[in-house]
């Protein structure tokens, strides 16, 4: 995946993305799948915002029944699968614990609910058993720091989890630029070129500038997709007129603390009704999200004293953790784009009670221009069924003759595995990786690793670790370089490598990963500190 702004330069594309998250990113992989000549551009990182800091589910959306939204539970749910078959190495089935407590909701009706999730889910196959209810007896031995009082029995059921979102965001890219797209990161869309026709305009292309050197270029476009997430109606905003588009930010905040649970994830109902998760992840936990309405920066968002007191507030009095916070290994937030759909006084600012549901909005109408197509709110789990939904959508407008290819039934780069146990032992036949060195690259890489493997099998240093306190070695530093288009050390650090997910791995570890890429990437000592210092100034502080 060749990073080369001049080559675009004065190109003629069917479609420009504008956005690389995971919505835009399965965006132009649906367009080049489908045959349209796709270009996508993306002002700093693939998924660097709200898309890489997720909750790490794929799920159906259990609380989306209390809204009586069963169509995007259900559409959740099939899609939840879908994504899992593209990339059965990326996301994993992963039991869920539900205590109810009295009080706190009906346990009948949190039984009828789970019965409909299942019901909804007819088609999940046998890696998601049905719910299952459990009494106190059994709850506690799945996990014994439940609080226990007033606790009436709990609820096993089955979604799934995504270690790393990094990984799946670029492996739609990746099988965008497969499929014959152009995918450009650190590329900013400055302005259109927007031409009058009588009442309505059209936009005949638009001026991107290379943020890495700073040089502007001109491409053609025949249909632009806005798929910005948080900063939709900023780009909106560009254009004369007035749109509809009334997006509502929601600020999710998680904190990644020292390991309390005991192996499974527990979904937690407060006292006034909300839920918050308690999931494993690697050695660690992770306690979010957040819910609330945000009015701050988008590009720097930030995390508050009493956003951090809240969270550890709401898992000591629902869990017995007594976790302070000297706990915190890291604290991670993203804004969730959502559709504004109840504007009433009491509910303007609740986020947590808006709809997930996404929406394409074509500005025929509103902007009176033809060719520009906005797409607003939606969830990580049925990124493909959007892309899927958008591409339609102009199909139809344009006639466009599509190729018969079909998401759904597509496997996404290292996808290509029918069988992970069979996949995992034929990597014992490479000795130079250890069982649990192959286990952890293989649920990164998939069926890549063979490539890798290849590729780095005479490099001394390949399948050593950048540092003992982490599993990543210095071949994904490499791989990253040559074939994921990292081309600064945050993109390394924090959506490439493990590196930077779980807290700040140190000045040595940074320095030596920095001193890697600067060959590659033309830097000199001065740039090589530099972008150590803005890596280290990514992360936020923590007051102990």
């Amino acid at each position: 995946m060749p990073r080369d702004g001049e080559k675009i330069a004065n190109k003629s594309y069917d479609i420009i993305v504008i956005g690389g998250g995971i919505s835009g990113l399965a965006i132009a992989y649906e367009a080049a799948l489908r045959g349209y000549r796709t270009l996508l551009l993306e002002k700093k990182d693939f998924g660097w915002a709200t898309s890489s800091a997720t909750s790490k589910m794929v799920h159906g959306g259990l609380r989306y029944l209390k809204q009586y939204d069963f169509r995007l539970v259900r559409e959740s749910l099939r899609e939840r699968s879908i994504l899992m078959r593209m990339a059965p190495h990326l996301i994993h089935p992963f039991p869920f614990l539900l205590p109810v407590y009295q009080s706190r909701g009906s346990k009948f009706i949190l039984g009828l609910g789970l019965w409909l999730y299942d019901l909804l889910s007819y088609d999940k196959g046998p890696l998601f058993p049905n719910h299952r209810r459990l009494n106190v007896q059994e709850t506690l031995q799945i996990d014994s720091n439940l609080s226990r009082e007033k606790l009436l029995g709990s609820f096993l059921y089955y979604d799934a989890q995504m270690p790393d979102p990094g990984r799946i965001n670029l492996a739609f890219a990746r099988s965008a630029a497969r499929e014959g797209a152009d995918i450009l990161n650190h590329a900013e869309v400055v302005r259109f070129s927007v031409v009058a026709e009588g009442e309505m305009r059209t936009i005949d292309g638009l001026t991107f500038q290379d943020k890495l050197t700073r040089k502007e270029y001109f491409v053609k476009g025949g249909h632009i997709i806005n798929a910005v997430g948080p900063w939709a109606d900023h780009v909106l905003s560009l254009f004369e007129g007035k749109s509809p588009a009334k997006i509502l930010r929601s600020k999710g905040v998680h904190l990644v603390t020292k390991k309390i649970d005991h192996g499974t994830a527990v979904a937690l109902i407060t006292k006034t009704g909300r839920h918050f998760f308690l999931l494993p992840w690697r050695e660690y936990s992770i306690i979010g999200p957040t819910d609330d309405a945000y009015h701050g920066s988008l590009d720097e968002i930030e995390i508050t004293e009493s956003d951090i007191d809240d969270l550890l507030q709401k898992v000591n009095e629902n869990y017995n953790a007594q976790l302070n916070r000297s706990d915190i290994q890291y604290v991670y937030a993203g804004l969730r784009p959502l559709v504004e759909r109840d504007t009433s006084i009491h509910r303007a600012e609740d986020s947590y009670h808006q709809s997930r549901r996404h929406e394409t909005l074509d500005h025929i109408v509103d902007l009176k221009i033809h060719n520009l197509v906005s797409v607003l709110g939606g969830k990580y789990t049925t990124s493909r069924f959007l892309a899927e939904g958008v591409i339609t959508h102009i199909s139809k407008k344009t006639g466009h003759q599509e190729n018969r290819k079909q998401s759904q039934y597509t496997t996404l780069v290292g996808g290509d595995i029918s069988s992970f146990d069979s996949f995992l032992h034929d990597l014992q036949d490479h000795k130079i990786l250890s069982t649990d060195l192959a286990g952890y690259l293989a649920g990164r890489f998939g069926s890549e690793l063979f490539e890798l493997l290849s590729r780095y099998s005479q490099k001394s240093d390949a399948w050593k670790q950048v540092s003992p306190d982490y599993k990543t070695v210095w071949a994904e530093v490499y791989w990253a370089l040559e074939m994921e288009m990292a081309v600064t050390l945050e993109d390394m650090i924090f959506r490439r490598t493990e590196l930077g997910t779980a807290g700040n791995p140190g000045q040595a570890v940074l320095n030596a990963v920095a001193k890697v890429m600067a060959p590659s990437l033309g830097w000199r000592e001065k740039e090589r500190k530099e972008q150590v210092k803005k890596v280290e100034s990514a992360f936020p502080s923590i007051q102990k």
